[in-house]
């Protein structure tokens, strides 16, 4: 083990020249046709190269250290990427996606290359590439850990990744790995929920985030909060790499490399938890063991057309018990296991010069086991257990066209059938009231310890028993189907002024929804720095497959939704620096809650839910971005 712990650690480590490369791809941002003759420099520097007929290029013999690099082309806005590490003997790989500028002889709108903005993204949003991942300070290299630090956004605990948008609740918001939908990216996740204490993405593949805090774009649906849209890079075309890497999320091996004389590259990754032996040597008995893997392969079929296939899954376990403290005395025993895995398959053709198409398939499954207990004269007496999954088959597909330099059109449609299986047992349960007359008044649980140890013959009274839950036996399943669409028009009637018009149809047989939902907004370039942004929109969710065909339900549960309106400014203080500042308002209406919590019958967890609930959430928000240029 030792040996090989050993080689792996070598695997990682190159003695060979000080100089590596940066290598990448530049694409129209709207219509994502390659870009040829685009010049990519690395500054502060000689080096520099041209994008080719693919849109593809290479920079050699870049010294080891850490640069900014652009992407300018006549008729386009300049893009910068900085923070850009360069590692010996290898590839440092970066893809730029370029906003075509104004026509000659129109006044021009200037637009800072170091902010991205995500395609269609009006109001709320973050672009972060995989440089800034890594130099995060705070996120310890989990993406979920970096938003985090945005204004729009809480954590649920310190223990989750679970991120609250705007007021929102635990599971609304859509995490999405190039075109896949996932539906808890997290180790150790509950039902429901869209977090956990570790992310089971590996941050090494992520080329981009585009993050959506509210008001999102129609091709995005069944959520309410907020979008994580992550893009993944490929794998090297040129030659096979290996890298060991340790982090707070474990410790793993990746590797990538070309396959059909470099048509194809693959990208895979797997990663095991090493907290476990920390933890065994310190004595403590609750620990969390977890695994997960994740592979990308990409296959061109010629320049225009591509296959692109993407899987990752994980496992976790963790058995906490024999907890030798005086206060947790007769306490809950837990044994967890967790499984969970996305895969799929997308075809992407570059059907025209105007525009693209994508075509996805794939499948995402979750399951949580577990068994809760206590030990009775050392015999394990378990008194609930679970046996959960959810799963999702489904078939997407998207159209963009841009029309002409001030119409871009876009559709598309997402199919899915959604299947739940339940199997769960708990024991009746009751809770016993004892009185000790010989206990002071306001007596803690160290003196009642203190006192039966100095007289076990010690004689109480029973005074009362309540019986909290009279216990069940349920197995049960079922499945939905449920399909939706969306159109979208983008439209630039004057250089100064756009507009996003859009609408998402949504139709789920099983509680006979049957919706269309508004999506619109306009920004305004008040001047070349200054810009005003307005949006609203209605989204819909389906409440989760445990809640909605759960079979306690007293009616069938309707679609809850949220209606979000965001007004905002940004300003651009320098080319690296700019301000924003939004004041949004969020309503909710239909939301789903437990009948017992509204009841005076609040331990009776076998009432099911209602769909009465409602809120809102309204604020300010003011965000400053410096971004890591010129050293700091």
């Amino acid at each position: 083990m030792n040996l090989l712990f050993f080689f792996l650690i070598l695997s990682g480590i190159s003695f060979s020249g000080q100089i590596g490369s940066v290598v990448g791809e530049v694409i129209d941002k709207t219509t994502h046709q390659p870009l040829i003759g685009v010049n990519v420099i690395i500054a502060g520097t000689t080096l520099g190269a041209a994008s080719n007929t693919q849109g593809k290029f290479i920079i050699k013999n870049v010294p080891v250290g850490s640069y900014t690099v652009t992407a300018s082309m006549m008729g386009y806005q300049s893009i910068y990427k900085t923070n850009v590490n360069v590692y010996s003997e290898r590839q440092s790989p970066i893809k730029f996606y370029l906003i075509p500028s104004v026509l000659k002889g129109e006044e021009v709108t200037v637009n800072s290359g170091f902010f991205e903005k995500a395609k269609d993204a009006i109001v709320s949003t973050q672009t972060m590439d995989f440089e800034e991942i890594r130099s995060d300070p705070s996120g310890t290299y989990d993406i979920q850990r970096m938003v985090q630090a945005l204004p729009s956004v809480a954590i649920d605990t310190d223990q989750s990744n679970e991120i609250i948008v705007r007021g929102g609740g635990l599971g609304e918001n859509l995490f999405i790995m190039d075109r896949l939908e996932i539906p808890n990216p997290n180790h150790f996740g509950d039902i429901g929920t869209g977090g956990g204490p570790i992310n089971i993405l590996n941050t090494e593949f992520v080329e981009r985030i585009d993050f959506f805090a509210g008001a999102f774009p129609a091709r995005y649906g069944d959520k309410q909060s907020s979008v994580m849209d992550i893009t993944l890079r490929e794998g090297n075309y040129e030659k096979f790499e290996s890298d060991l890497e340790i982090s707070m999320a474990g410790i793993g091996l990746i590797i990538e490399g070309p396959f059909v004389k470099g048509k194809g590259s693959y990208l895979t990754s797997i990663r095991q938890s090493f907290l476990k032996y920390v933890i065994k040597s310190a004595g403590l008995v609750a620990i969390p063991e977890y695994w997960n893997t994740q592979t990308k392969i990409v296959y061109n079929l010629d320049k225009r057309n591509k296959l692109m296939f993407n899987a990752v899954g994980g496992w976790d376990y963790i058995k906490v018990e024999d907890e030798n403290r005086p206060e947790l005395e007769n306490a809950e025993n837990v044994e967890h296991t967790g499984y969970q895995y996305t895969t799929g398959v997308t075809y992407k053709s570059l059907f025209s010069q105007k525009g693209y198409t994508l075509l996805s398939l794939g499948r995402t499954s979750s399951s949580w086991i577990a068994d809760v207990y206590n030990n009775d004269n050392n015999e394990k007496n378990t008194y609930f257990t679970r046996d959960n999954t959810e799963t999702d088959n489904f078939l997407k597909g998207d159209v963009v066209y841009k029309y002409s330099r001030k119409v871009e059109f876009s559709t598309g449609f997402n199919i899915k059938y959604g299947e739940f299986q339940l199997d769960e047992i708990s024991n009746p349960d009751e809770v016993i009231i004892y009185y000790y007359p010989d206990l002071a008044t306001g007596a803690n649980l160290t003196d009642y310890y203190e006192m039966i140890e100095s007289n076990p013959n010690y004689e109480y009274f029973e005074a009362e028993t309540l019986m909290i839950n009279e216990g069940w036996d349920e197995v049960t399943s079922n499945g939905l189907w449920k399909y939706a669409g969306y159109g979208q028009f983008k439209v630039r009637p004057h250089n100064r002024i756009t507009f996003t018009l859009g609408v998402r149809y949504d139709n789920i047989p099983y509680n006979y929804t049957n919706i269309l939902s508004p999506k619109i907004g306009s920004s305004f370039h008040f001047s070349p720095l200054t810009q005003i942004n307005i949006a609203y929109g209605k989204y819909y969710q389906t409440p989760f497959y445990w809640m909605l065909m759960n079979p306690r339900n007293p009616k069938k549960l309707t679609q809850p939704h949220t209606d979000q309106t965001v007004l905002g400014v940004e300003h651009i203080f320098a080319e690296d620096i700019k301000g924003t500042l939004e004041i949004y308002y969020k309503t909710y209406h239909n939301r789903q809650e437990y009948i017992a919590d509204t009841t005076q019958s609040n331990f009776d967890e076998r009432l099911g839910f209602s769909d009465y609930g409602k809120g809102r959430s309204k604020g300010i928000e003011l965000f400053l971005q410096k971004k890591f240029a010129d050293k700091w």
